[in-house]
């Protein structure tokens, strides 16, 4: 299952990483600020188009985007750690 927050966050980090506003890449992606904020945040998804287009600004596999292959360790003392709901 893909984590939202988790996706957010790498999206958040390779914006970062690069150099770029939640503006500016809203404005390469011919999207809002506010969208860019949604996925950040874990409120919503980029689509797969967007995904893609991620995938080759930040000259990265769409894999790494969606955090597949991430080790996420869940803690049995708290199965719910690190997620909202």
């Amino acid at each position: 299952m893909i984590d939202l927050v988790r996706v957010g966050a790498k999206i958040a980090f390779l914006r970062n990483k690069n150099g770029l506003s939640q503006d500016a890449l809203a404005e390469k992606l011919f999207l809002s600020r506010q969208a860019i904020s949604a996925w950040e945040v874990g409120k919503s998804a980029p689509t797969v188009d967007n995904i893609i287009e991620l995938s080759k600004l930040f000259e990265v596999p769409f894999e790494e985007i969606l955090c597949l292959g991430e080790n996420n360790p869940i803690n049995p003392q708290n199965p719910y750690e690190g997620h909202d709901h």
